[in-house]
């Protein structure tokens, strides 16, 4: 955070069950979860990403999400996103989400200020 002038951390929280995360989901946070879905496609990250408030971006184990578990986020309120046309470990979605995160939202900050 000092070497790269920012004072905000992200909040990375241990691993909890599924049926944890989405009862402990913040109700005003943008909710979004990285599912391949085989039957219907998933919206690009970039394309419903909201760089305002607060986002949980759920990254789910080796295997993905299973279908029923996709469904009951959905049920509540979370958004399929997908992180690109390539399968990511899930050890290397979380850095590529937060990385895409940071682009996006500085890529906003910028648009804002013109």
């Amino acid at each position: 955070m000092k070497q790269s002038l920012h004072l905000y951390k992200p909040e990375v929280l241990p691993p909890i069950s599924f049926k944890e995360m989405l009862d402990q989901a913040d109700e005003g946070a943008q909710k979004l979860i990285c599912w391949l879905g085989e039957d219907e496609p998933s919206a690009f990250l970039e394309e419903v990403y909201e760089p305002k408030g607060s986002t949980i971006i759920a990254i789910g184990p080796e295997g993905d999400f299973s279908e029923d578990e996709a469904d009951m986020a959905k049920a509540q309120g979370w958004t399929p996103v997908s992180l690109g046309h390539y399968r990511l470990r899930t050890e290397t979605a979380g850095i590529s989400v937060m990385a895409s995160a940071k682009v996006l939202h500085e890529h906003n900050a910028r648009q804002s200020a013109d």
